[in-house]
């Protein structure tokens, strides 16, 4: 069992009322999710994403939350991606606990381990990684997530979604600075 006490790594720069009148600024630039790539239009929304480790807490706290709307949870979850693997890794967990807990839906989960290649890689990049892998299976085993779901996990642990992104990235689809950084 995760302990969300574990996961606020460092005191937050923010009230938890102001960062989530941030994520609704946020939300209210954006409009709508349908190009998530319009966030790094957004000042506020890159201060969070450059420095996700410092504002972990303040998101796992908003996540919890009651009275907080779908969407500004998923910005939260789309600002955690730059987290260091070990971090991100964890913070999927606890996604994954609010998933099974009925605390946040599916579409708020899934966008923490699955946000499209040019978010994060990391899950497809590292399928050989103890870690990843139990995840993985935790995750593949949860009444939550649909077949079509499961059915792409299992491409991550065979290591064909890895493929997948060397190809994308062969083909310029995606940005190559996040294969170093994912790799860290």
């Amino acid at each position: 069992m995760i302990s969300y006490s574990s996961l606020l790594l460092a005191a937050a720069p923010v009230s938890q009322s102001a960062f989530e009148k941030t994520i609704a600024n946020i939300e209210k630039w954006v409009v709508d999710l349908t190009a998530d790539a319009a966030l790094f239009g957004s000042k506020e929304f890159i201060n969070i994403y450059e420095h996700s480790t410092t504002y972990y807490g303040n998101v796992i706290v908003l996540l919890g939350k009651p009275g907080i709307n779908d969407r500004q949870k998923v910005i939260a979850v789309f600002a955690m991606q730059r987290l260091p693997r070990k971090e991100y890794l964890l913070f999927l967990n606890v996604l994954l606990d609010l998933l099974e807990k009925d605390k946040i839906n599916f579409f708020v989960y899934e966008a923490g381990p699955f946000p499209g290649f040019d978010w994060n890689t990391t899950l497809p990049e590292n399928y050989k990684d103890p870690d990843i892998i139990a995840y993985l299976n935790k995750a593949k085993a949860s009444s939550k997530l649909s077949q079509e779901r499961k059915a792409y996990i299992g491409k991550i642990l065979s290591g064909q979604a890895a493929q997948d992104v060397e190809d994308w990235r062969d083909m310029q689809q995606i940005n190559p600075a996040f294969k170093e950084y994912f790799q860290k």
